[in-house]
C-alpha cells in the first residue's frame, strides 16, 4: 500500500489471521477499493501501532512461534 499503512493481507501475511483479530482487531482506517468499488473496502493498518505491538514481548513470544510454524510448513512443502 504505502509507508504509513499496512492492508489487512499485508499484515495476515508478516503475522497471521489469529494475532491479527486477537491484537489488532480494530483497523486504523477504511477506504474505497482502488481496483473496483464493487470490491471490498480496504483495511488499512497503522504501521506505527504494528510495531509497538511487535515490540512488546509477550507478542514477541508468540510471533516467534507463527513464524517458526509458518517455516516448518515451508520445509514440508518441498
Amino acid at each position: 500500500m504505502n509507508n504509513q499503512y499496512l492492508t489487512r493481507t499485508e499484515l495476515i501475511r508478516r503475522w497471521n489471521r489469529e494475532l491479527v483479530d486477537s491484537y489488532f482487531p480494530q483497523c486504523s482506517k477504511v477506504l474505497p477499493n482502488p481496483r473496483n468499488k464493487r470490491y471490498p473496502k480496504m483495511q488499512l493498518y497503522d504501521i506505527y501501532t504494528v510495531r509497538r505491538i511487535e515490540a512488546m514481548p509477550f507478542f514477541a513470544e508468540k510471533l516467534l512461534k507463527v513464524i517458526e510454524h509458518k517455516i516448518k510448513r515451508r520445509e514440508a512443502r518441498k
